[in-house]
């Protein structure tokens, strides 16, 4: 479908034509690039299919924190992009409509306290992770102080989706949750994505 590695190396190639850059820094500039082209497609994907089922506001908050929790942590991986971008689809677009069922059917108190119980047991599995990974007091400090500047409902909202994101990535940094993206990749692989 899409070479990210390749199209990488091209720009690369285009930008730094004129300097001299050693294999080592020339290889980490196609890497850092393809990283962020690959975030920015899965971004744009999700966004532009929740603009379809209208989860656009939950989705953003699901991966962005999600994301923020990644680059600390790390996690399991699938062994191209084009199924790692599948993947990324299949597993975060669903939990975006139970975010905005979720948000549309239950009362601000109840998603609070969700959101409580999704944190208090996903930040274990977070800090075992990696001694740095305490950094994801910094996502969750960001998303009390703009949660304050919204209404309970929509505060309620971001809560849920922040800890609904921090706690798809958790999981895959659990032996279980390595195994089940292993197990997607492999149906992936036969099914020729």
């Amino acid at each position: 479908m899409f070479n990210l590695e390749k199209t990488s190396g091209k720009i690369v190639h285009v930008l730094f034509r004129n300097t001299t850059l050693s294999p080592e820094e020339k290889a980490k500039a196609e890497y850092g690039l393809s990283v962020l082209l690959g975030i920015i497609i899965e971004l744009s994907m999700a966004t532009l299919i929740s603009l379809a089922i209208d989860t656009v506001f939950y989705i953003i908050l699901i991966m962005l924190s999600a994301l923020s929790l990644r680059t600390l942590t790390g996690g399991a991986h699938c062994s191209s992009y084009d199924r790692c971008l599948v993947f990324t689809l299949g597993y975060f677009l669903p939990p975006s409509v139970l975010a905005k069922t979720l948000h549309i059917h239950f009362e601000s108190e109840l998603l609070f306290l969700l959101s409580v119980a999704l944190m208090a047991t996903t930040l274990p599995i977070i800090l075992q992770s990696k001694p740095y990974s305490r950094s994801i007091l910094f996502p969750l400090a960001l998303t009390a102080g703009a949660s304050l500047l919204v209404n309970q409902s929509t505060m309620a909202a971001v809560w849920l989706s922040v800890a609904l994101g921090l706690a798809l990535q958790a999981f895959v940094l659990t032996k279980v949750g390595k195994q089940f993206v292993q197990i997607a990749d492999t149906v992936m692989k036969k099914a020729r994505i």
